[in-house]
């Protein structure tokens, strides 16, 4: 019912990375809500509580906004450049992003940029703006429409470009949306505290996954590979 609020966590967008950050394991909240079974059992045994797999929170979108009826327009690029976020900040070269993103977008009618809203607050959009894209954005992550809004952003896509293989780049899959990321140089400006030691657990902990994502996604393709799903 949408008149009745679940006590649960929701567990990080799709992760390729075996950890769980300190503070989604001290919610006060007794069960978590993961988008597989292998993240599930390392919350389990991460944070001690019940954690159950209901697959990825992007799939229920669509049965609850119903079908769709627009009809196809312009062929879009979609980009997501590397994001930053509450306690850290991303630094990479945009014109090198950006020549990426003309090389794969000289397939398609328009690219549009979707930036994350600590970018917005930080006025990176402006540096996209006066290189002439159209930028749109998901929202402030608690929003209770964020999700919504990314799901609709993505929708209107024809394929997607991603400054770091994320969420994003395993939604867009999702949908079957032809995904390309590129190797990009970042380096992130993280606060000191919380954050930096989740910083330094991450680059320690199991990376393979994240690795065989970047494999997958190295090259750009028109279509998404059998191997991508």
């Amino acid at each position: 019912s949408p008149h009745y609020s679940l006590k649960v966590a929701l567990a990080h967008g799709p992760s390729p990375v075996a950890w769980v950050w300190e503070i989604d394991s001290q919610t006060r909240m007794p069960i978590y809500l993961c988008h597989n079974p292998w993240y599930a059992d390392i919350y389990r045994r991460e944070a001690g509580k019940t954690a159950i797999a209901i697959g990825p929170y992007i799939s229920y979108i669509e049965r609850l906004e119903g079908p769709t009826t627009e009809k196809q327009g312009e062929s879009t690029l979609l980009a997501f450049p590397v994001h930053s976020g509450h306690h850290f900040t991303s630094h990479y070269d945009i014109d090198s992003f950006v020549s990426n993103m003309e090389q794969y977008g000289a397939n398609f009618d328009r690219i549009v940029v979707n930036l994350y809203w600590k970018d917005i607050l930080r006025g990176l959009h402006k540096e996209y703006m006066k290189r002439g894209y159209e930028i749109v954005t998901a929202g402030h992550i608690f929003d209770p429409q964020f999700l919504v809004r990314f799901y609709h952003n993505l929708r209107k896509a024809t394929a997607t470009i991603h400054g770091f293989p994320g969420t994003s780049a395993v939604y867009s899959l999702l949908l079957n949306r032809p995904t390309w990321a590129p190797p990009l140089e970042t380096r992130l400006e993280v606060e000191k505290g919380v954050y930096e030691k989740h910083h330094s657990a991450v680059a320690e902990s199991d990376q393979s996954l994240r690795h065989r994502l970047r494999e997958l996604l190295a090259e750009p393709s028109l279509t998404v590979l059998p191997e991508q799903l």
